[in-house]
């Protein structure tokens, strides 16, 4: 029913880092699967409660999910666009052939950006999922949210383009605005999110760090916050 998580070797916080990029996702609207720290011997632990489980009268059940390399067959090792993995264009374009509605869709879009404006250069085909219930197909909640801009050593690029660009400090609007038109959406409608979530994170980022640092002190909110911050304005220019 759950999934827990020491921290990633040599980035150690990465337990707060998650813990706070999921929360942070759910205080901006973005469906997000249950999280929580939880600390044995003194070593924290971030857990996760899975998606794809049911407990109906006591007993618990699988629900059936797969993720973007799965559903579009493609093998694990090439989950990143740039390796030969799937962009946002090839999920979107599956999405409407299985008819997951419209809302599902533009949540995936609204996932990619926050993505972005975490920095979260990790997020491929992998991280994201369609959760089946009756049979019926779903875009799952957000998972496995991590700033990887915040760590020195972790690629500057991002798992999947965006209007044919990936490099993160090169991202400006008219490349949200050419993924829509790859993508067959309004134009107008992704860059009203996109400006909606560049908004909303800065102020969001910084009361969950201090929220966060009464009860989980750790230096890498901080870091976050300001990386958010940079990401936020860059794409107002």
């Amino acid at each position: 029913t759950h999934i827990i998580k020491p921290g990633i070797l040599n980035f150690p916080d990465s337990v707060f880092n998650e813990y706070f990029c999921m929360r942070l996702a759910k205080a901006c609207g973005i469906p997000s699967a249950e999280c929580e720290i939880l600390t044995l011997k003194d070593e924290p632990f971030y857990v996760v409660t899975r998606f794809d489980r049911e407990s109906v009268n006591g007993i618990t059940r699988r629900l059936h999910q797969e993720d973007f390399c799965q559903i579009l067959n493609v093998p694990p090792k090439l989950k990143y666009q740039e390796d030969g993995g799937p962009g946002i264009e090839e999920c979107m374009k599956r999405m409407r052939i299985m008819h997951l509605p419209a809302v599902d869709r533009l949540r995936f879009v609204r996932l990619a950006i926050f993505n972005f404006l975490i920095g979260n250069c990790d997020a491929h085909a992998k991280n994201y999922a369609v959760l089946y219930r009756g049979g019926k197909p779903s875009l799952a909640p957000a998972y496995d949210l991590l700033s990887t801009m915040v760590y020195e050593t972790m690629s500057k690029r991002f798992a999947m383009t965006i209007g044919g660009e990936n490099r993160m400090g090169m991202l400006r609007k008219a490349h949200f605005e050419e993924l829509a038109k790859r993508c067959d959406l309004n134009p107008k409608l992704v860059l009203t999110e996109l400006s909606d979530m560049a908004d909303l994170l800065p102020e969001q980022a910084q009361t969950l760090a201090d929220e966060l640092h009464a009860v989980h002190p750790d230096a890498v909110y901080g870091r976050i916050v300001w990386e958010t911050g940079q990401l936020c304005r860059q794409v107002r220019e």
